[in-house]
């Protein structure tokens, strides 16, 4: 398959994916989950970082629309495609990190630390230390949390 996109694949991506994620209005995106999860389906062969990013923005839609189940599907196979990429180790830490803040909302707190404490430790060995010591806040502020309420 060719890696440039056709103008069909475009205009989908422009009117399912870009215009919705710009406005903000992730209602009229999640309604496109079918023609996007196809356009993904096409261009994983020739384009797989367009279809990690389709992966990865339907993640974001669902997660704003508090749908953390399917966030953490789309995350977990942006993820994928990307870690098999050789993608940046800050972007695989930062939807691992994502993830992590779906078990968090999901009270499943221990899931939530380990996943910030990977993504903490994905970012301390790309050396980058805003991102480690925000995952480092995220997990120790959780770790307190959980102790406070339920006490081990």
């Amino acid at each position: 398959m060719s890696s440039e996109l056709t103008e069909q694949q475009s205009c989908v991506l422009r009117d399912a994916l870009y215009g919705p994620r710009e406005a903000g209005n992730w209602d009229q995106m999640a309604t496109k989950e079918t023609e996007l999860r196809e356009l993904a389906d096409d261009l994983e062969a020739g384009r797989p970082d367009a279809t990690a990013f389709i992966y990865e923005t339907l993640g974001e839609c669902y997660f704003r629309l508090g749908n953390y189940e399917k966030a953490i599907a789309f995350w977990g196979k942006a993820r994928t495609i990307l870690l098999n990429l050789g993608g940046r180790a800050t972007h695989v830490g930062g939807l691992i990190q994502n993830i992590g803040a779906c078990y968090q909302e999901q009270s499943s707190f221990l899931k939530a630390i380990e996943l910030f404490e990977q993504a903490q430790a994905i970012a301390e060995g790309a050396g980058d230390c805003k991102g480690s010591g925000c995952n480092m806040r995220q997990a120790w502020g959780l770790l307190l949390f959980t102790q406070a309420v339920h006490p081990m």
